[in-house]
């Protein structure tokens, strides 16, 4: 028996109990390895992916940029009531009315009301149509010496983060840069929005394949957060984060790790061990070892993660069935001669109470 199968087995005779759990095994594991490794010859299985999901635009208070009408206006406090309760679409009907209360040329408070509807076109993935509110909010700030700043730092932002889910980076770009002009100029350098800018703009290079200047802004972004918000807190976590995942596309996976490990160590204080988010942490660091072939680490790791997701939302929901397989495709590669569920449960068997 190799070493790595040795290291392996007592690993797991170890420590499944604790990984898995000992209450839900029987009914939640064994039923799930059983229906993959039965579709097992029907199916095309692919290698576990070593790239992690594409990250996401961030914007610093993402539901919320603090821009408010100056004159009370009610069906804009009933638009707000719809958002919160996550109706957009009721939501958007009311902002669009509330725009058109605000009806005198270019009154602000209804450049604030576009805005707020552009907000919930880009939520419904509504695109052309958040572009068209975005920029008849941005004209109407353009147009007025009194309009604050900060504020069309917002517009600016919104109309890049739109331009990103279409694809159009450089269009993307080309707004963040003016918001952080403002940014810059009106808040500091090293404000959190300012991060937050920095972060976005690294996005776009991220998008486009340019890592090493996709690296340069996180690492901006990262500067300003460790200072100001501290190193626990969930944006330090996110560019933990993202920094690593371009450090996983570039194939460095010692180097992700390392990344993926700081974003653990906070995501645990914030959130415990237990949570959903801690699930997939694992699974990226097991994505990592298994890109230089570390398959008995990467195991361990989709092993914790599995027993996250299975106590969490079942044998049924994507996340688990993915991490299982996940799971199975690491054993395989392993070269442990059993078929995994077999294995697994000689481990069971074998395992003192």
């Amino acid at each position: 028996m190799s070493e790595s199968v040795s290291k392996k087995k007592k690993w797991w005779k170890e420590n499944w109990h604790r990984i898995l759990g000992t209450g839900g095994i029987t009914a939640i594991v064994i039923p799930l390895l059983v229906v993959f490794i039965n579709n097992h010859g029907t199916t095309n299985p692919t290698e576990p992916s070593t790239h992690p999901a594409q990250t996401t635009v961030e914007q610093t208070e993402q539901d919320n940029d603090g821009i408010k009408p100056k004159t009370y206006n009610l069906n804009y406090r009933r638009a707000e009531i719809q958002e919160e309760q996550l109706n957009y679409i009721e939501a958007l009907e009311l902002y669009l009315q509330a725009a058109e209360d605000y009806s005198e040329e270019n009154n602000l408070d209804r450049a604030v009301a576009l805005n707020s509807a552009g907000r919930m076109h880009y939520k419904l993935a509504q695109y052309d149509d958040a572009i068209e509110c975005y920029n008849e909010a941005w004209a109407i700030y353009n147009a007025a010496p009194e309009a604050n700043q900060v504020e069309l730092a917002w517009i600016y932002n919104r109309l890049a983060n739109v331009y990103i889910m279409q694809g159009l980076y450089e269009k993307a770009l080309n707004w963040y840069y003016k918001a952080l002009d403002i940014r810059e100029m009106e808040l500091g350098k090293d404000h959190p929005d300012t991060a937050g800018t920095y972060h976005n703009i690294a996005i776009v290079y991220y998008q486009q394949g340019e890592y090493e200047k996709a690296l340069e802004w996180f690492f901006k972004a990262l500067a300003i957060r460790e200072k100001v918000l501290g190193k626990v807190h969930p944006d330090t976590a996110t560019t933990y984060y993202t920094i690593a995942t371009v450090y996983m596309r570039q194939k460095e996976y010692e180097k992700a790790l390392e990344w993926y490990f700081k974003e653990l160590e906070i995501k645990e204080k914030l959130l415990g061990k237990d949570h959903p988010d801690i699930a997939r942490v694992y699974s990226r660091i097991a994505n990592a070892y298994y890109g230089y072939f570390e398959f008995v680490d990467a195991f361990m790791y989709y092993s914790m993660a599995l027993r996250i997701f299975s106590d969490k939302f079942g044998p049924e929901h994507p996340d688990t069935k993915t991490c299982l397989d996940n799971l199975r495709r690491v054993y395989e590669r392993s070269g442990l001669p059993t078929p995994l569920d077999d294995w697994l449960a000689a481990q069971l068997d074998s395992t003192p109470s």
